[in-house]
């Protein structure tokens, strides 16, 4: 199994220095030995905002409002899973709908509350169902 894990994917590419292009043809053509992963100073956490029901059956087609509200705050990039684009709407299109991951240089707590201030943004009809205890373990370290 070579494929990236979903969401821990995320917040690993929003500290990744190095061009994840470059290593996966490094990779590819055997010459990756030796190579020193680069990665950037801080932290990153990254929650995931699913559709009502899920693991089981999900209503699909409802609007998401909020992303570009979202994404415009410092460290955050919001990744896109299960939605499509209908017309000029964004619309949900399956169980795990988005993945908001937030980075930064401080301490882990402020980089989990981006993360969630961030979802704070985000909504849809009926509202997405996510965990409110992603890097809670973190803070005992």
């Amino acid at each position: 199994n070579v494929r990236f894990g979903d969401p821990e994917c995320q917040p690993a590419m929003m500290l990744l220095e190095d061009d994840l292009y470059d290593l996966l043809k490094k990779a590819t053509a055997g010459t990756l030995k030796g190579h020193a992963l680069r990665c950037r100073d801080g932290h990153a956490c990254c929650v995931v905002l699913a559709s009502k029901g899920y693991p089981g059956a999900v209503t699909k087609g409802l609007k998401i409002q909020g992303i570009e509200e979202a994404d415009a705050l410092d460290g955050v990039k919001v990744f896109h899973a299960g939605t499509c684009l209908e017309s000029t709407e964004l619309l949900t299109s399956g169980g795990r709908v988005l993945g908001v991951t937030s980075t930064g240089e401080g301490d882990f707590r402020s980089v989990q509350q981006q993360a969630y201030k961030a979802v704070a943004c985000i909504d849809t009809e009926g509202g997405f169902h996510f965990r409110r205890d992603i890097g809670a373990k973190a803070h005992t370290l």
